[in-house]
């Protein structure tokens, strides 16, 4: 496990109205299977767990699960007491570790902002015109961008190539900032 030590404040907010602990869980693969998620070749899996601590969320250090150290990952998400957050984490991470791990017990805190907003989207008429269009503009690039003003400096279908080039640390660095974007999105949500 490599962990990043580094701490970054975030957000104030009122002590009771929000959880203590939020654990934002994104994957990367070394390969994308095409409508096979569980299939998909596993790179790692990055966690950032941001705290909250006098009123504001602090993130702790970024820390990523290779494919030997799942079982680590899976005992951390049954333990801990909190929500997991993530970007189409249901539909895409869920998939990909469920064939390699127990999610017993954590889908049910899971909170997963593409979910969140397809819901929305799905319940207007206006976006009645099926799922390519519920989905199109809801990559976490592009609502970070419009909504944030900041996005992601790497395209993530090059991810998996990189991570196979040996690219390691621009890849580790990536998902920490998908990470962070995906914690940013759900705080201004």
């Amino acid at each position: 496990m490599r962990v990043a030590a580094e701490e970054e404040e975030v957000g104030a907010v009122a002590q009771n109205s929000f959880p203590k602990k939020v654990c934002v869980l994104d994957l990367e693969t070394s390969k994308l299977v095409r409508g096979e998620p569980e299939k998909t070749p596993l790179a790692f899996v990055g966690t950032l767990i941001y705290e909250l601590r006098g009123g504001r969320y602090q993130a702790g250090p970024h820390r990523c699960f290779f494919p030997d150290e799942l079982k680590g990952l899976e005992q951390l998400l049954k333990s801990f007491e909190g929500i997991v957050l993530g970007h189409n984490i249901l539909n895409f991470d869920y998939k990909v570790l469920g064939a390699r791990i127990s999610l017993e017990g954590v889908v049910g805190k899971t909170v997963d902002t593409l979910a969140f907003l397809y819901e929305k989207r799905s319940t207007e008429p206006l976006f009645a015109g099926g799922t390519s269009s519920l989905l199109e503009g809801l990559s976490l690039d592009n609502l970070t961008q419009k909504n944030l003003g900041r996005g992601k400096v790497i395209s993530g279908r090059s991810i998996p190539k990189l991570w196979r080039e040996g690219r390691r640390e621009e890849v580790i660095a990536y998902n920490k900032e998908d990470l962070v974007l995906t914690y940013s999105l759900w705080w201004w949500m």
